[in-house]
């Protein structure tokens, strides 16, 4: 008969399979590790910026690559969704990430759209480091 743990072993497996097939997750975040959860990153240069992706996850090309989760209607992939994105793709630039993985920050990042219950990746470009710092300063002059 088969021990505990080698069964254990196998539902774990299925379940895994199950969610990817379910989640239908572009190749590359699949083999890649996912090493950041909705936890809090900051940057104080160029300017302080802080917030918490959703998820980053480390590609097998050795790149972080932001993903940010939307509930939606409808597939629709905003502006302000790709400016979020560009956001964390500074502060992982800035922050130390890079290193800290020894990995280079992706100039792409994923929107996962989930619209009636099923999730749909879209690959976006992001925006450089000095559109951000444009975007930080008129937002605060507007606050002034």
């Amino acid at each position: 008969m088969f021990d505990r743990s080698f069964v254990a072993g196998l539902q774990e497996a299925a379940k895994r399979q199950l969610w990817l097939d379910f989640e239908q997750m572009p190749k590359e975040l699949e083999a890649g590790s996912l090493v950041i959860a909705e936890e809090l990153i900051s940057t104080l240069t160029p300017v302080p910026l802080r917030g918490r992706p959703d998820a980053v996850y480390l590609n097998n090309k050795g790149w972080l690559v932001p993903v940010e989760t939307k509930v939606r209607s409808r597939a629709v992939v905003r502006l302000r969704d790709i400016v979020q994105l560009s956001v964390y793709r500074v502060m992982l630039e800035r922050g130390g990430w890079g290193d800290r993985y020894d990995a280079t920050i992706a100039p792409y990042g994923y929107v996962r759209l989930v619209v009636h219950g099923r999730p749909r990746y879209c690959r976006v470009p992001l925006f450089d480091q000095v559109l951000i710092v444009m975007l930080w300063a008129a937002y605060w002059r507007c606050r002034a």
